[in-house]
């Protein structure tokens, strides 16, 4: 079965194994996260997702998982420990790698309750990232909303680099966005974080009047509301690195924007100091895990 429900008690949550991602969390008839993703974002430009047919895409699905690296990967030229990859271009970003494996892989159910569900990707190592690994994401509904774990495990026969992320897409309509951010990452003409801003906070944008696709630095959480109800997003990473923060992409005129939490910044493997920038090491066997919480404000049992 390539869809999985979920209940408890007002909660729905609808995965899928292709891409290990969410296709919906709802409140009874409230849905807490975008359905599609960016599929009408895309319709609207007159254009499709050209890395995978239409039905099939992570990136109209409600979220999905960003591993072993995220976000786009210089030239696809990775560098660890004195070796030298070419990761192939992805047709959304070429001539970048983008977001790793895991979001165009299929998962595996490997544990299953009435409330709780685990997903996992073995992966064996090839020409899109070199080092073996298993991934697994615990999702599990709370009495307020959705408690996620997303893990990897070193499966190398030495050391291996990772980073993860969640890449959620939320409603625009009516939300405004709430942090206390304080450093900003700009982009250069090639899209690449490249400049550390300071920024003052506490910071409170109105979605529908902001443009970023930027990293951030600071505090692991993030307080999401509209007109009828809030959400609370918060995250922690272990092992702890230098760098936490979150992706904020917010398209203008979007009926969608995301906050999502991440374990380092990207293109973070191609900088000259990359665990600066959050990647993490890990000895084999050892684990990366990204802890999530999305709590619902505002909404009735």
């Amino acid at each position: 079965m390539s869809t999985l429900t979920l209940t408890r008690g007002p909660l729905t949550l609808t995965l899928g194994r292709g891409g290990g991602v969410v296709q919906g969390l709802r409140w009874g008839d409230q849905p807490l996260l975008w359905e599609g993703g960016e599929r009408s974002w895309d319709e609207r430009q007159g254009r499709r997702d050209p890395a995978t047919p239409l039905t099939c895409s992570a990136r109209y699905s409600a979220a999905y998982p960003l591993l072993p690296y995220l976000g786009r990967l210089q030239d696809g030229a990775l560098r660890f420990q004195g070796q030298a990859w070419s990761l192939p271009a992805h047709p959304l970003t070429a001539p970048h790698a983008l977001h790793g494996t895991g979001w165009e892989r299929t998962w595996a159910v490997t544990a299953e309750g009435p409330s709780m569900l685990t997903l996992a990707l073995r992966h064996a190592g090839d020409v899109h990232w070199p080092f073996a690994f298993t991934a697994t994401q615990t999702f599990i509904l709370t009495s307020q909303g959705l408690a996620l774990e997303l893990a990897l495990r070193n499966d190398h026969g030495g050391p291996a680099p990772a980073q993860l992320g969640w890449h959620p897409y939320f409603p625009s309509r009516g939300a405004t966005l709430e942090t206390r951010f304080h450093h900003r990452w700009d982009p250069d003409h090639r899209d690449l974080p490249q400049r550390r801003t300071p920024i003052a906070g506490p910071q409170r944008w109105a979605v529908k009047d902001t443009d970023w696709d930027h990293c951030f630095e600071g505090p692991r959480q993030a307080r999401l509301n509209w007109p009828t109800h809030g959400l609370r997003l918060a995250w922690s990473s272990t092992p702890r690195s230098p760098f936490r923060g979150a992706v904020l992409y917010l398209p203008r005129n979007a009926d969608f924007f995301c906050c999502e939490p991440v374990t380092a910044c990207p293109n973070a493997l191609a900088s000259a100091e990359p665990g600066a920038r959050g990647v993490v090491t890990l000895a084999p066997g050892e684990r990366l895990r990204l802890s999530l919480a999305l709590q619902a404000v505002g909404l009735a049992p």
